[in-house]
């Protein structure tokens, strides 16, 4: 693969799924890469659902709805869940029902995926805490476990997904420390982070393969106000040789 569309936070608007097809279909990219965002984070905003509790039924039938629409692309498409993207469990289970009916769709949220000469891994949900986790949070250890497989690869080429972004230029205070220790530990090619954009619209570049490692690049959501054209601010990169 050497075109991939980065893309996220399509945030419950059917309207950010046509800009996706149009995307794809004026850019033809081998991949696509999307680092969460499914659901309507505004809805759920400052909470999230209590564990053993359901997806509710509109985001169950939008989440449905966005991996037919994906699915139907019939492009290889590697996907994370983001923080509201929530009860996880729930969105694996639709996922992997999706994964079945589509062949191209591979959630990569602790499971690592190669094609040709790219291996991509990712974690998603809501973060990581240092031990106990409950449906939403992750323990340390079960983080690194979960993305061992990616330093193991043999694949010359390696993609790490994260749905919360370091510490520091990408995620200011409120990132994670724990996401800048994994993209050192891991070494990847290129990795790609969630969360909003502080004073960056997301743009189209593209970066030749020689010129990474570690490209660190941050997926801002779908549907930015502004008066450019919806794809051109909705595309965060598009990384070629």
């Amino acid at each position: 693969m050497r075109q991939l569309l980065i893309c996220g936070g399509v945030n419950g608007r059917p309207k950010s799924l046509e800009w996706l097809r149009q995307a794809v279909d004026t850019r033809r990219p081998d991949g696509i890469l999307f680092n969460g965002g499914v659901v309507d984070s505004a809805r759920h905003h400052g909470k999230r659902p209590n564990v053993g509790s359901n997806l509710a039924r509109e985001d169950a039938y939008f989440l449905e709805h966005f991996l037919e629409t994906v699915g139907n692309l019939k492009l290889f498409t590697a996907i994370i869940p983001g923080p509201f993207d929530a009860p996880l469990m729930d969105f694996l289970r639709i996922g992997m029902h999706a994964e079945i009916e589509f062949p191209s769709i591979h959630l990569v949220h602790g499971t690592i995926v190669e094609k040709e000469d790219v291996a991509i891994c990712g974690m998603g949900g809501s973060g990581c805490v240092e031990t106990a986790c409950d449906d939403h949070l992750f323990s340390r250890t079960f983080v690194e476990y979960s993305l061992r497989s990616l330093g193991m690869s043999n694949r010359p080429r390696k993609i790490l997904l994260l749905a919360t972004p370091p510490k520091g230029s990408l995620g200011g205070e409120e990132g994670s420390s724990f996401s800048g220790d994994l993209i050192d530990s891991l070494h990847p090619s290129l990795c790609v982070v969630g969360g909003p954009m502080k004073g960056e619209a997301p743009s189209e570049r593209r970066v030749p393969w020689s010129s990474i490692p570690a490209i660190w690049r941050k997926v801002g959501p779908f549907g930015s106000t502004g008066s450019e054209p919806a794809t051109s601010r909705r595309i965060s990169g598009t990384f070629a040789t």
